[in-house]
C-alpha cells in the first residue's frame, strides 16, 4: 500500500491526492501513469501532502481507500510457517517496560547459573536480545533438548538497572504451546 506515491509506476494499490502538491511537483519529473484521487482543498492543509490533514482526514474520499487498501493487504496476510527446527517444549520469557530507563531480565536456571546481560549464555538458554534504551523486549530462551534442560525451578528476576520507579513491566513465559504466564511488576 503506497500513499503519496512519488514513482510513475506503481506495484500494488496506491492513493494519492490531485492537491498534493509536493507529490505533483515531483511528478513533472517522470511519467505520469498514476492517477491520483481528486479531493478538495483545504486551509487545514495547503501543501496537500500531510499524511492526517489529507490522506486520512475523515471528510475526504481518501481515507476509505486507504482503509480499504490496508484492509485488503492485511486480509491476504498468512502466519508464517513454522520452522523446523524448533523444538516441541522450548521455553521463553520475554520482558518489556512501560519506560525508556534500562529494566535487566535475570534467570536463574536450577543448576545454578545465572543468565543476565552480562552473561548472556546459560548452561539451558541464552538471552539473545538486551534492549538498553528503553521499553524492550529482553528475551530468554531454553533449550528442550532433553541432554541440556534441567528440571527444576527457573528463577525470573528483573533489576531497575536506572531506577525507574514509575515504569511498570511485563514478563510473559511461552512455550511452543503458547502463552503460559503473563506478569506484570
Amino acid at each position: 500500500m503506497n500513499i503519496a506515491p512519488a514513482s510513475p509506476t506503481l506495484r500494488g494499490d496506491y492513493v494519492l491526492a490531485n492537491i498534493d502538491l509536493v507529490i505533483n511537483a515531483l511528478r513533472t519529473e517522470g511519467g505520469n501513469t498514476v492517477v491520483p484521487v481528486n479531493l478538495p482543498t483545504s486551509t487545514a492543509d495547503l501543501s496537500g501532502h500531510t499524511l492526517v490533514g489529507t490522506y486520512l482526514d475523515p471528510s475526504r474520499a481518501g481515507r476509505q481507500k486507504v482503509i480499504d487498501a490496508v484492509t485488503a493487504a492485511l486480509d491476504q496476510l498468512s502466519p508464517p510457517p513454522q520452522a523446523s527446527n524448533i523444538a516441541q517444549g522450548s521455553v521463553t520469557v520475554t520482558m518489556t517496560w512501560s519506560g525508556t530507563r534500562n529494566e535487566d531480565l535475570h534467570v536463574y536456571e536450577p543448576g545454578g547459573a545465572h543468565v543476565y546481560f552480562a552473561n548472556r549464555q546459560g548452561q539451558v538458554g541464552y538471552i539473545d536480545t538486551d534492549n538498553t534504551i528503553g521499553y524492550g523486549p529482553e528475551h530468554y530462551y531454553a533449550t528442550s533438548d532433553a541432554k541440556v534442560l534441567q528440571p527444576g525451578a527457573y528463577h525470573l528476576g528483573l533489576v531497575d538497572f536506572r531506577a525507574a520507579d514509575d515504569e511498570t513491566a511485563t514478563i510473559q513465559v511461552a512455550t511452543n504451546d503458547g502463552v503460559i504466564l503473563t506478569k506484570l511488576q
